[in-house]
């Protein structure tokens, strides 16, 4: 999608990050506070409502990429397709819930640090021993970084109404 492409001009125009702009000279692109918003590109730049497809995308890229990896013998020890599968998981779980938040806090980090030992396991740095107590531990770390008050609750969460027992 280019920018003389009308539904790119119409997205960013309506976010008020297009400016100015003339036969003579073509808009310019301004960053202001909605622009900033990681959540608001993926609609300027892709078709609406196809986060969904970006995700499954970016994890067939990822098989593709590990795939080629086991199969050209780069460090043969290492399931090059599972370790960046967890890896791409983690980072995903921020892209898709629109950043941090109770949940992302704990599911990303809980499979990029699976990733990380994975690799290290598996590049016998680390034994299998040693491997569950660290994620047992990281996970219980998680969990409770998740209850600080400085942390959102994720967008789609919606609290249960309170009930009148009486």
């Amino acid at each position: 999608m280019s920018r003389s492409d009308p539904h790119f001009v119409r997205n960013v125009r309506n976010a008020g990050v297009l400016k100015g702009g003339n036969r003579e000279c073509p808009p310019r692109l301004v960053l202001d506070e909605t622009s900033r918003d990681p959540m608001f590109w993926p609609g300027v730049i892709m078709q609406n409502g196809s986060k969904g497809l970006v995700v499954l995308a970016l994890l067939i890229i990822t098989l593709g990429v590990g795939w080629l990896l086991t199969t050209l013998a780069v460090e043969p020890r290492i399931n090059w397709v599972l370790t960046l599968s967890l890896g791409m998981i983690g980072v995903l779980a921020f892209v898709i819930s629109g950043g941090l938040d109770k949940v992302s806090v704990v599911v990303g980090p809980v499979f990029l640090s699976g990733s990380v030992l994975s690799f290290l396991r598996q590049a016998n740095y680390l034994s299998f021993d040693v491997e569950i107590p660290i994620y047992v531990i990281v996970v219980g770390v998680l969990l409770l970084v998740s209850q600080l008050r400085v942390i959102s609750l994720p967008g789609w969460y919606i609290p249960p109404k309170a009930t009148d027992e009486s």
